[in-house]
């Protein structure tokens, strides 16, 4: 009698819309904690890049684990991985995160923007906003 596979993994794919334009890169980066998010690189624990197409990114994660994460995602127009903002601190780049949360000042924070990755082949639609 033969097992079924115990699944513990799959792909997680994600679709970045309502770009500016098609210029740079889409930097997505994966957190599953807090601590760091949106944008402490040594906390990101998956950074992948896409090149923008028709004002959108679509970015696939195979061999991702099931579990609870936080998407950050950077429209990096100049494709200098970081942020670029201006003298008081303002993004000039584009940037969202996984649930669309909403945000004014200061970034997102990793509660609004935790999913639960359960299933393979699972879409998360992320919303780039601008300032």
């Amino acid at each position: 009698m033969s097992q079924m596979p115990n699944n513990t993994s799959g792909t997680l794919k994600i679709v970045v819309y309502g770009l500016h334009n098609n210029d740079g890169q889409i930097g997505i980066s994966l957190f599953n904690q807090s601590e760091g998010f949106p944008s402490d690189e040594k906390k990101v624990i998956r950074w992948e890049v896409a090149t923008p197409d028709n004002y959108q990114a679509t970015i696939e994660l195979p061999n991702t684990t099931f579990g609870e994460y936080a998407i950050a995602a950077l429209h990096d127009v100049n494709k200098n991985k970081k942020m670029d903002t201006n003298f008081i601190g303002y993004p000039l780049e584009g940037f969202g995160a996984s649930n669309n949360p909403k945000f004014r000042f200061g970034p997102p924070n990793y509660e609004d923007s935790k999913i639960n990755f359960s299933q393979d082949g699972m879409t998360i639609y992320i919303e780039m906003k601008y300032f």
